[in-house]
Protein backbone atom coordinates (compact mmCIF):
# COMPACT_ATOMS: atom_id res chain seq x y z
CA UNK A 1 0.00 0.00 0.00
CA UNK A 2 3.03 2.45 1.07
CA UNK A 3 4.50 1.89 -2.67
CA UNK A 4 1.20 2.67 -4.58
CA UNK A 5 1.05 5.98 -2.61
CA UNK A 6 4.58 6.38 -3.11
CA UNK A 7 3.62 6.20 -6.88
CA UNK A 8 0.39 8.55 -6.08
CA UNK A 9 2.66 11.22 -4.59
CA UNK A 10 5.45 10.51 -7.38
CA UNK A 11 2.47 11.05 -10.32
CA UNK A 12 0.78 13.98 -8.20
CA UNK A 13 4.39 15.68 -8.47
CA UNK A 14 4.80 14.81 -12.28
CA UNK A 15 1.47 15.96 -12.79
CA UNK A 16 1.75 19.28 -11.31
CA UNK A 17 5.29 19.71 -13.05
CA UNK A 18 3.74 18.92 -16.10
CA UNK A 19 0.91 20.97 -15.48
CA UNK A 20 3.36 23.92 -14.88
CA UNK A 21 5.13 23.18 -17.82
CA UNK A 22 2.17 23.06 -20.08
CA UNK A 23 1.96 26.53 -20.57
CA UNK A 24 2.92 27.75 -24.07
CA UNK A 25 6.42 29.61 -23.78
CA UNK A 26 6.43 33.03 -25.11
CA UNK A 27 7.07 33.11 -29.36
CA UNK A 28 10.69 33.11 -30.09
CA UNK A 29 11.45 33.74 -33.46
CA UNK A 30 12.51 30.84 -35.43
CA UNK A 31 16.32 30.25 -34.95
CA UNK A 32 18.86 30.46 -37.88
CA UNK A 33 18.88 27.63 -40.11
CA UNK A 34 22.35 26.90 -39.92
CA UNK A 35 22.25 26.68 -36.30
CA UNK A 36 19.39 24.16 -36.51
CA UNK A 37 21.45 22.15 -38.18
CA UNK A 38 24.07 21.88 -36.07
CA UNK A 39 21.67 21.42 -33.28
CA UNK A 40 20.07 18.88 -34.68
CA UNK A 41 23.13 17.11 -35.26
CA UNK A 42 24.41 17.22 -31.55
CA UNK A 43 21.13 15.59 -30.77
CA UNK A 44 21.86 12.81 -33.27
CA UNK A 45 25.37 13.00 -32.10
CA UNK A 46 24.25 12.02 -28.79
CA UNK A 47 21.94 9.41 -30.36
CA UNK A 48 19.09 11.00 -31.16
CA UNK A 49 15.55 10.02 -29.98
CA UNK A 50 16.67 6.37 -29.19
CA UNK A 51 19.31 7.32 -26.79
CA UNK A 52 16.70 9.63 -25.30
CA UNK A 53 14.42 6.69 -24.62
CA UNK A 54 16.94 4.78 -23.47
CA UNK A 55 17.70 6.98 -20.85
CA UNK A 56 13.96 7.94 -20.07
CA UNK A 57 14.00 3.73 -19.55
CA UNK A 58 16.44 4.04 -17.19
CA UNK A 59 15.35 7.16 -15.49
CA UNK A 60 11.94 5.07 -14.92
CA UNK A 61 13.40 2.32 -13.46
CA UNK A 62 15.41 4.53 -10.98
CA UNK A 63 12.59 5.92 -10.18
CA UNK A 64 11.02 2.35 -9.32
CA UNK A 65 14.10 0.92 -7.35
CA UNK A 66 14.44 4.64 -5.43
CA UNK A 67 10.26 3.95 -4.49
CA UNK A 68 11.37 0.44 -3.66
CA UNK A 69 14.43 0.93 -1.47
CA UNK A 70 12.32 3.77 0.49
CA UNK A 71 9.75 1.07 1.94
CA UNK A 72 10.29 -1.85 3.60
CA UNK A 73 9.93 -4.80 1.46
CA UNK A 74 6.74 -5.86 3.53
CA UNK A 75 5.09 -3.15 3.34
CA UNK A 76 3.67 -3.01 0.04
CA UNK A 77 0.85 -5.72 -1.03
CA UNK A 78 1.22 -7.65 -4.41
CA UNK A 79 -2.14 -5.93 -5.76
CA UNK A 80 -0.28 -2.60 -4.56
CA UNK A 81 2.85 -3.38 -5.87
CA UNK A 82 1.16 -4.59 -9.50
CA UNK A 83 -0.75 -1.63 -9.39
CA UNK A 84 2.54 0.71 -8.97
CA UNK A 85 4.49 -1.01 -11.68
CA UNK A 86 1.06 -0.75 -13.45
CA UNK A 87 1.22 3.57 -13.60
CA UNK A 88 5.06 3.24 -14.10
CA UNK A 89 5.18 1.46 -17.06
CA UNK A 90 1.95 3.42 -18.46
CA UNK A 91 4.16 6.95 -17.45
CA UNK A 92 6.93 5.32 -18.89
CA UNK A 93 5.06 4.59 -22.33
CA UNK A 94 3.86 8.19 -22.92
CA UNK A 95 7.02 9.89 -21.85
CA UNK A 96 8.53 7.50 -24.66
CA UNK A 97 5.95 8.56 -27.49
CA UNK A 98 7.44 12.08 -26.45
CA UNK A 99 10.90 11.48 -27.64
CA UNK A 100 11.07 12.59 -31.06
CA UNK A 101 9.64 15.95 -29.98
CA UNK A 102 11.38 16.22 -26.81
CA UNK A 103 14.92 16.12 -29.26
CA UNK A 104 13.33 18.11 -31.79
CA UNK A 105 12.82 20.71 -28.79
CA UNK A 106 15.91 20.39 -27.47
CA UNK A 107 17.70 21.30 -30.78
CA UNK A 108 15.76 24.59 -31.39
CA UNK A 109 16.50 25.54 -28.20
CA UNK A 110 19.96 24.95 -28.45
CA UNK A 111 19.92 26.97 -31.95
CA UNK A 112 17.93 29.88 -30.18
CA UNK A 113 21.12 30.15 -27.59
CA UNK A 114 23.74 29.39 -28.58
CA UNK A 115 26.17 30.67 -31.24
CA UNK A 116 27.32 29.03 -34.51
CA UNK A 117 31.25 28.05 -32.81
CA UNK A 118 29.41 27.15 -29.67
CA UNK A 119 27.47 24.80 -31.42
CA UNK A 120 30.23 24.10 -33.66
CA UNK A 121 32.53 23.07 -30.98
CA UNK A 122 29.69 21.35 -28.65
CA UNK A 123 29.33 18.67 -31.72
CA UNK A 124 33.06 18.66 -32.10
CA UNK A 125 33.25 17.14 -28.58
CA UNK A 126 29.55 15.05 -28.62
CA UNK A 127 31.18 13.17 -31.19
CA UNK A 128 34.90 12.93 -29.08
CA UNK A 129 35.42 9.28 -27.97
CA UNK A 130 35.73 11.16 -24.31
CA UNK A 131 31.69 12.20 -25.22
CA UNK A 132 30.76 8.71 -26.08
CA UNK A 133 32.49 7.12 -23.09
CA UNK A 134 30.95 9.14 -20.93
CA UNK A 135 27.24 8.69 -22.46
CA UNK A 136 27.59 5.22 -22.15
CA UNK A 137 28.52 5.03 -18.45
CA UNK A 138 25.92 8.17 -18.01
CA UNK A 139 22.59 5.54 -16.95
CA UNK A 140 25.14 3.39 -14.42
CA UNK A 141 25.95 6.69 -12.75
CA UNK A 142 22.78 8.02 -12.58
CA UNK A 143 21.18 5.08 -11.49
CA UNK A 144 24.27 4.79 -8.41
CA UNK A 145 23.37 8.59 -7.59
CA UNK A 146 19.87 8.12 -7.13
CA UNK A 147 20.30 4.95 -4.97
CA UNK A 148 22.78 6.37 -2.97
CA UNK A 149 21.00 9.63 -2.27
CA UNK A 150 18.00 7.78 -1.90
CA UNK A 151 18.06 8.20 2.01
CA UNK A 152 18.24 11.79 1.49
CA UNK A 153 15.38 12.03 -0.29
CA UNK A 154 13.78 10.44 2.14
CA UNK A 155 14.62 12.68 4.83
CA UNK A 156 14.43 16.10 2.52
CA UNK A 157 10.69 14.81 1.79
CA UNK A 158 10.24 14.60 5.17
CA UNK A 159 11.29 17.61 6.29
CA UNK A 160 9.76 19.51 3.18
CA UNK A 161 6.26 17.96 3.93
CA UNK A 162 6.85 18.71 7.78
CA UNK A 163 7.83 22.55 6.78
CA UNK A 164 5.08 22.83 4.37
CA UNK A 165 2.45 22.15 7.11
CA UNK A 166 3.71 24.34 9.80
CA UNK A 167 4.16 27.39 7.15
CA UNK A 168 0.30 26.38 6.41
CA UNK A 169 -1.03 26.91 9.68
CA UNK A 170 1.18 29.59 10.57
CA UNK A 171 0.02 31.45 7.59
CA UNK A 172 -3.58 29.80 8.01
CA UNK A 173 -3.67 30.19 11.62
CA UNK A 174 -4.53 26.78 11.74
CA UNK A 175 -6.88 25.37 15.16
CA UNK A 176 -5.20 21.99 16.46
CA UNK A 177 -7.47 20.12 15.11
CA UNK A 178 -7.18 21.69 11.27
CA UNK A 179 -3.62 20.77 12.00
CA UNK A 180 -4.17 17.71 12.62
CA UNK A 181 -6.41 16.67 10.03
CA UNK A 182 -3.85 18.34 7.59
CA UNK A 183 -1.14 16.00 8.94
CA UNK A 184 -3.49 12.87 8.41
CA UNK A 185 -3.67 13.67 4.89
CA UNK A 186 0.51 14.33 4.68
CA UNK A 187 0.52 10.86 6.15
CA UNK A 188 -1.86 8.93 3.78
CA UNK A 189 -0.32 10.58 0.83
CA UNK A 190 3.34 10.75 1.73
CA UNK A 191 3.46 8.15 4.49
CA UNK A 192 6.58 8.33 6.59
CA UNK A 193 6.88 12.13 6.36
Amino acid sequence: MKRMRIGVVAVALLAAASTAMAQPPPAQPAPDPHRLQLAREIMQANGGAEALQARLKSMFGSIAKLTQSMMPATAASPQGAAMANALMNHMEEEELKAASAMIDDLATVYAEHLTVPELQDLLAYTRSPSAQSIRAKMPAISEELLLRQAPLIKRMTSSAVKTAVERTCEESHCTPEQRQALNTVVEKVAPGS
